[in-house]
């Protein structure tokens, strides 16, 4: 039994030690962590104004570098036809906005001939056939 006691004992002691040891561990870290708090408190220097003006730009200046501007080349705008052809109904074509019956002058062209989809219009020798174009929209006819 004394020897249990004498163990029991020895055990208590050695364990208190390496506590002990940790203990002072953690008090080092706690005094170097505390006077890096510290050293944050004091005031720092910075340059003076004297110094400040004395120092080079570290950023490039091109208050003084010419702007140089160059022309676009011209783009080919695809502009609309002259003579287009929206409608046809009833003998009668409205072209450019316009409603016309055959043998109507448009923009110094004659209206020869109205066609289920199409228009012809001449001038001398020249001669125009304008088509109508399905677009996309809803037409909505209706009788009252």
């Amino acid at each position: 039994m004394k020897k249990i006691v004498n163990i029991f004992i020895f055990l208590i002691l050695g364990l208190s030690f390496s506590f002990g040891a940790q203990n002072d561990q953690i008090s080092d870290m706690i005094k170097h962590y505390e006077g890096l708090f510290n050293s944050l408190d004091k005031a720092r220097k910075g340059l003076s104004n004297e110094e400040l003006s004395k120092s080079v730009d570290p950023f490039i200046s091109i208050k003084n570098t010419p702007i140089t501007t160059y022309d676009q080349p011209s783009v080919n705008v695809e502009q609309e036809p002259e003579y287009a052809l929206y409608a046809i109904l009833n003998n009668r074509a409205k072209i450019n906005n316009t409603w016309y019956s055959v043998g109507d002058d448009v923009r110094g062209y004659k209206l020869n001939a109205i066609l289920k989809n199409s228009v012809k219009l001449t001038k001398n020798s020249e001669t125009l056939i304008l088509n109508l174009v399905k677009g996309n929209e809803n037409v909505i006819i209706s009788h009252n």
